[in-house]
């Protein structure tokens, strides 16, 4: 099962548990495979995380995190949003 969403956080992150993260945890734990595609580009703090495969303590060995590289924003209305959302999809 794909979960694909730029904007999330993960819940390392510091942020509250989306629902993709608790989503993907609760099909993983029901054997499922989830692969859960989220940019490099964190959406709250306008910075970068790591891109790749990624870990987070909350999901163990269970969701296989990717986070692809995308161009960073720093105003949610704009040209460079716009931008973002290309660079992704």
């Amino acid at each position: 099962i794909w979960i694909v969403n730029p904007y999330g956080t993960l819940p390392k992150e510091g942020w509250r548990t989306y629902r993709s993260a608790m989503l993907a945890k609760a099909l993983s734990t029901r054997g499922h495979s989830v692969t859960w595609w989220i940019s490099n580009f964190e959406h709250r703090s306008k910075g970068y995380r790591a891109s790749g495969h990624l870990t987070d303590p909350y999901f163990g060995d269970l969701v296989d995190i990717i986070s692809l590289p995308v161009r960073s924003y720093s105003s949610n209305i704009s040209l460079n949003r716009i931008r973002f959302e290309k660079s992704f999809f």
